[in-house]
């Protein structure tokens, strides 16, 4: 039964409204009450941060961001929602049909409508899902109960702690397994940040909400205590073969010689060894951390290790925040209008927070689910991903790095649709068949126990109009009613719109989050006083492909890293040819105040450059000007004759930076008293 378009309005204005409160037919089944922020009488966000009135270096742990409201883009704190929430009694996530008959099991909608198959990109490889991964790793992480991801909970085992999705005894793929059901944390309750506690429940983002590469510098000042070396401003690394740190976990095993050594790597976020593709992004972007760092030290002026490592970290993440906006976000939307401009700067806006949203966070997620490959080809090999799932052997091969970064360039990444590979819908994270989970399920229960807004209603909010209608034949035979359609499956089942990879509800909830992201941020690249013109400039030169390059022992790349090499249009080109910021206009270097003496009419200024031990870096101008006195009388003329011997006298001891030739030498003024009589003309 479809209801008619006006009922169906009603009804979901009446949701919009006021949200369900279990009074459907034949009543919801609720779950044990999880442990969560909801139970206790703290406010977690009650303890005043003291923030600086124009604070010049960025919090780690992502306060004090909006002056009105330092908690928020703090990790550890609260999504925001931009549309009403759909719970049972404020938090119970929602099972049933507004209708009362239960709604399709998770794991039923991802082999119905997220089906199990692959469709290529005709000109995206897998470096976009890989770099857009990345970036998701650094904006959000849901924080999940502590409770075992691998066994199912039951009613006398860690009740409430999890929310399983049971499966059919006729599961295509896990019936043959004797598999019923698949684990699924819940995730830890919070109330808004004023802690209302009427209000819906909430999750919470362990992650720092803004693009601050907090996924390799870390969110809290422990994690990014545990990450620095403390000296030079670098970050840890395997000193033999640069990649990055051990971190114990027992998913992560890696065979030697002698023995099974678990070797996983550390990292801001720990998300890092879900694959070999994601380890690469992340060692190349603490290698590039690592590489400006050390620059960084022979021309900064007597600076300490907090001084390089927080200068280090300014110029990386904008560096990074350039690519999202000028590189990633027009590869997903090319009407986009976030691209940064070319030239000037932008403003923060006071009134606006950088926070995740809820659906965000639930959407990109899918988004960059839909486009990832089912197996990538090194040296004529085929490696599935599900072979590979916390294994990171290929690092650690010779020239890993760069094969699996010439394996990602080469390889197609999948569209963005409802179609899913089963590596991510059968086997993902397995370590044996059978062994793993469905990842589409995993996310379509995440975002019930998020309390999403069904589609029609999140429509109906983002575009601010009505009328939205079933947008998938298939998907009315999932949902008898189209009021039950789900965010998820309603979101990927839109026509995509023209020159973009998604559909017009998707395109708007993207703007709208990586606006706020730009607007929001005091500290995001573009905004006036952030840089200096010239070193903004500079910041506008970067490119992935360059930063692949140098960190990716590579010698040839495509100058658009996130697209396949194309023979018109993106050309594989010479690592070399691509062009590098430069670091000298962070230097310390400079000129000394002007030293003058004046001989008869003519005023003679020098400097000298304090340039720095094994510095590149350089004073931009002369070490000399001649003038004429102030006191000279107008009609004067300067002998040029005299002023070109002693421009001849300068530079015969002292070289174009004003630095003696010979240590012995007095200063400038003491060479002409016994080199010249200078008379007048």
């Amino acid at each position: 039964m479809s209801l008619p378009f006006y009922l169906t309005f009603v009804v979901a204005s009446f949701v919009f409204t006021f949200g369900i409160n279990g009074q459907l037919t034949n009543g919801p089944v609720f779950p044990m009450p999880p442990q969560n922020f909801l139970l206790s009488n703290t406010c977690p966000y009650s303890p005043t941060i003291t923030c600086l009135p124009t604070p010049t270096v960025r919090p780690i742990d992502g306060s004090c961001n909006s002056a009105k409201s330092p908690y928020s883009g703090k990790s550890g704190t609260p999504y925001i929602r931009i549309a009403p929430t759909v719970y049972i009694e404020n938090k119970y996530p929602r099972n049933i049909s507004y209708f009362g008959y239960p709604l399709p099991s998770p794991r039923n909608i991802s082999l119905t409508f997220f089906q199990s198959t692959s469709n290529e990109s005709v000109d995206l490889s897998v470096i976009t899902p890989t770099f857009a991964r990345f970036v998701e790793h650094d904006l959000y992480k849901t924080k999940l109960l502590d409770v075992s991801e691998n066994t199912c909970c039951n009613s006398t085992q860690n009740a409430g702690l999890c929310d399983n999705i049971y499966l059919s005894p006729t599961d295509p793929y896990f019936a043959i397994y004797k598999k019923s059901c698949l684990p699924k944390p819940n995730s830890v309750g919070s109330t808004k940040l004023d802690c209302k506690k009427e209000d819906p429940k909430q999750q919470i983002n362990e992650n720092t909400h803004t693009l601050d590469l907090s996924n390799i510098y870390g969110s809290t000042k422990d994690d990014s205590d545990r990450l620095r070396t403390k000296t030079d401003g670098l970050l840890k690394m395997n000193a033999t073969n640069f990649l990055l740190p051990r971190y114990a976990l027992p998913e992560c095993q890696l065979p030697s010689p002698n023995s099974n050594n678990e070797y996983c790597f550390d990292a801001g976020d720990l998300r890092v060894n879900i694959d070999p593709l994601i380890m690469t992004m992340y060692t190349i972007w603490v290698r590039h951390h690592n590489a400006v760092a050390t620059k960084l030290k022979v021309n900064l002026k007597d600076a300490s290790d907090e001084d390089i490592f927080q200068t280090a970290r300014k110029i990386v993440i904008a560096q990074y925040q350039h690519i999202v906006y000028t590189e990633l976000l027009p590869v997903f939307d090319k009407n986009t209008s976030l691209m940064t401009p070319p030239a000037g700067t932008t403003s923060h806006s006071a009134s606006v927070t950088p926070t995740i949203f809820n659906t965000f966070s639930l959407v990109y997620t899918s988004i960059i689910d839909s486009m990832v490959p089912s197996k990538i080809v090194i040296d004529s090999t085929d490696i599935k991903l599900d072979s590979v799932y916390y294994k990171p052997e290929k690092l650690f091969e010779t020239d890993g790095i760069q094969k699996l970064l010439e394996a990602m360039q080469t390889t197609k990444a999948e569209m963005v649709d409802r179609f899913v590979v089963e590596e991510l819908t059968n086997s993902y994270l397995q370590e044996l068949p059978g062994q793993g989970t469905d990842k589409v399920a995993l996310n379509l229960q995440q975002s019930r126990e998020n309390g999403a807004p069904v589609y029609i209603i999140f429509y109906s909010v983002i575009n601010k109009e009505t009328g939205a209608k079933s947008p998938d034949v298939l998907l009315n035979k999932i949902y008898p009613e189209e009021i039950d359609i789900e965010l998820l499956p309603g979101l990927f089942a839109e026509t995509p719109v023209t020159d973009a990879l998604y559909g017009k509800t998707t395109q708007k909830l993207m703007d709208k989050q990586f606006k706020e992201l730009q607007e929001g941020d005091r500290f995001f690249y573009t905004h006036e006083g952030v840089f200096t013109p010239d070193q903004l400039d500079e910041i506008r030169n970067t490119t992935l492909a360059k930063i692949l390059c140098t960190n990716g022992e590579l010698t040839d790349i495509v100058p658009n890293a996130l697209e396949l090499q194309n023979p018109t249009e993106n050309q594989m080109k010479k690592c070399s040819l691509l062009m590098d910021i430069d670091i000298c206009l962070w230097s310390t270097v400079q000129w000394s105040d002007w030293d003058s003496i004046c001989v008869g009419e003519l005023n003679i200024f020098t400097r000298q450059c304090s340039i720095l031990p094994g510095s590149t870096c350089k004073c931009k101008g002369k070490a000399i000007e001649i003038r004429t006195c102030s006191t000279a009388p107008v009609n004067n003329i300067i002998n040029i004759d005299t002023v070109q011997k002693i421009y001849a006298t300068f530079y015969k001891n002292f070289d174009v930076y004003g630095i003696p030739l010979n240590s012995n030498n007095s200063s400038f003024a003491d060479i002409l008293k016994k080199t010249y009589v200078i008379t007048r003309p």
